[in-house]
């Protein structure tokens, strides 16, 4: 309800969605074709190139942080809290292959920034795990309506569980509550986009196939 009169500011659009490397793992009540649009979604809310790294939007098309990647088994354990408390080392300390544990062929991060359809396996592993961090945290079931769910999925893929399980209750501080609800919002209007157009989708999907 929290979400109701909060503008979408980058919607999703089926060009998006189309140029999109479809998602290998669905995500609770979400299923693949639903993942799709949020990992779209997602890259329309960073609006970063694939092959860029910045301090404020973060890593490639996805904006990942190296939190993200370290909870998600992409990192070794310990590598932000031993190497990243200096924000401005980023780029050097995750240059290295020796931090990475190879998980998906990922052995540094100029592999993961040159290939945006690694960059969505990522993404895709992320959610997965924070939706499991949810259930941990009691925050959801993982059985709730897909838009419903796809609001809390998204949001701590980018902000974090914890910072997320806060927002369910209303405990979030207004900056971060207000950076949530953009992201939940767009996540919503994501699935529902999706799920209005998923037939001309398949149709589209298979002509292609049949070309």
């Amino acid at each position: 309800a929290s979400l109701a009169n909060v503008p979408v500011t980058s919607p999703l659009d089926a060009a998006a969605f189309l140029e999109q490397a479809p998602a290998e793992l669905s995500v609770g009540s979400l299923d693949p074709t639903q993942v799709t649009g949020l990992l779209a979604q997602a890259q329309l809310d960073v609006g970063q190139s694939f092959d860029a790294i910045s301090l404020d939007k973060g890593i490639g098309a996805f904006g990942f942080n190296p939190s993200q990647l370290e909870g998600a088994g992409f990192l070794k354990p310990g590598t932000v809290q031993t190497f990243l408390q200096d924000p401005a080392q980023l780029q050097t300390v995750l240059s290295s292959p020796t931090v990475w544990t190879g998980k998906s062929g990922i052995g540094g991060l100029e592999s993961l920034l040159a290939d945006p359809k690694l960059q969505s396996l990522t993404q895709n592993e992320i959610m997965v795990t924070a939706l499991d961090g949810l259930r941990s945290a009691g925050g959801v079931t993982g059985t709730e309506a897909p838009r419903e769910l796809a609001s809390f999925v998204q949001a701590a893929s980018k902000f974090g569980v914890n910072s997320t399980v806060e927002w369910i209750n209303g405990a979030a501080s207004p900056g971060i509550t207000t950076q949530i609800q953009d992201v939940a919002k767009s996540a919503q209007y994501a699935v529902s986009f999706v799920d209005s157009k998923a037939s001309e989708f398949t149709r589209g999907t298979t002509r292609l196939g049949g070309f």
